[in-house]
């Protein structure tokens, strides 16, 4: 398998299902593993792990506390593979602060979860913010291919296009423009200024 999907089922089933088949769409013969779609034996979860060329840990509650997860990631430590971290931050959708799954996290595998300069990305459900959760989810799966192995040990980033996406624009008011910043949005007034 190309990506193996670690969760916990209460509350990142559906998220990595989403995740699944979207990657699936997006790089064409994408190998990716779901144990709801792919594990015939609990006993065989290691061997999958091991037999993926990278995992992605969705962090969501309770995702330290499942045995079946800690069995994945435990797998995924010890034959070094890759990780790639997606954080749930809706509480209402199972979520939860990186510091609450930091302290769940046992302390002999947060070196290798937290603090090996693993980037988090922030799981997103509204349209083309989901597709640059999307985006970065396939540049970091494709930095560890063999393919583009020599471009991430350079430290270089992928550039992917999904067909219709918002891309980055210059900007230039034809005539004088009023801009307003809300004092409630944090950071709203640096953007403005950088826009202005």
């Amino acid at each position: 398998h190309h990506l193996f999907l670690s969760h916990v089922w209460a509350t990142g089933q559906d998220q990595v299902a989403v995740i699944k088949r979207c990657v699936s769409a997006l790089l064409h013969g994408a190998n990716i593993f779901l144990d709801v779609d792919d594990l015939v034996d609990l006993s065989k979860l290691e061997e999958s792990v091991q037999l993926s060329a990278v995992v992605l840990v969705f962090l969501s509650a309770g995702y330290f506390l499942s045995k079946n997860a800690l069995r994945e990631v435990e797998a995924a430590m010890k034959a070094q593979k890759p990780l790639i971290l997606v954080h749930e931050r809706n509480v209402a959708k199972g979520g939860a602060p990186i510091a609450t799954l930091r302290d769940e996290c046992p302390e002999h595998l947060r070196n290798y979860i937290f603090d090996s300069g693993n980037q988090i990305i922030p799981w997103m459900r509204i349209g083309h913010f989901q597709v640059e959760s999307l985006k970065l989810i396939c540049a970091a799966m494709l930095l560890h291919s063999p393919k583009h192995q020599k471009e991430h040990e350079r430290g270089r980033q992928v550039q992917l296009i999904v067909p219709g996406e918002i891309t980055g624009i210059f900007w230039k008011a034809d005539k004088r423009t009023l801009l307003y910043a809300s004092p409630n949005d944090p950071g709203a007034d640096v953007v403005a200024d950088i826009l202005c």
